[in-house]
């Protein structure tokens, strides 16, 4: 069976899911450190999103594993966990071993985060293709209720679940700047 079809051992319920997506490193780096990591601004405005979701009533915050925004939120949920220890973090990874190029240290802070989620979904069982990111975009969205996102208009994956979202009318929480929810290259207003 594909892991698209398969269920959540995990009872999540998508009214009260919450996913996000943002930039990896080189596609903004004015919104990360040269070791990777958010600059403290940004990683302010994500941390209190996740804890105002958390006071919203979301339960469940879905992160898709990539480097850059993903692992910064994913880490995010984590430290949230100590006010919130009922909130879940599920990795939704797009395909086994996404991770093969990586630098041996971002490999190890994945494994360090799949190790304390709540569960990790391969949205593909099959290695790496094309088209695998996109279809782990669409999953997060499917399954959620709002986006947290990171978008400094780069074309690419983010702007793309941007669109998805706004298409799919769930709600979007911007980090970097409101406007952009607003006039997105996707039509909707």
């Amino acid at each position: 069976m594909d892991s698209m079809e398969r269920e959540f051992r995990i009872n999540m319920n998508r009214p009260i899911t919450c996913a996000f997506s943002g930039h990896r490193p080189h596609k903004a780096p004015g919104m990360f450190r040269r070791d990777g990591r958010l600059i403290e601004t940004v990683r302010g405005r994500l941390d209190g999103a996740v804890r105002a979701a958390v006071i919203d009533g979301y339960k469940f915050f879905m992160s898709g594993g990539g480097l850059g925004f993903d692992l910064e939120a994913a880490d995010s949920v984590l430290s949230a966990r100590t006010e919130f220890p009922f909130i879940k973090l599920i990795l939704a990874l797009p395909c086994r071993g996404h991770s093969a190029k990586w630098l041996a240290g971002d490999v190890e802070r994945l494994a360090r985060i799949a190790g304390s989620a709540s569960e990790v979904v391969y949205v593909s069982d099959a290695p790496y293709r094309d088209g695998c990111m996109l279809r782990r975009n669409e999953y997060l969205i499917d399954h959620a209720s709002m986006l947290i996102c990171a978008y400094g208009r780069a074309p690419g994956g983010t702007r793309h679940t941007l669109g998805y979202a706004k298409k799919c009318q769930l709600r979007v929480v911007s980090l970097l700047d409101p406007a952009v929810i607003l006039d997105g290259p996707w039509g909707v207003a």
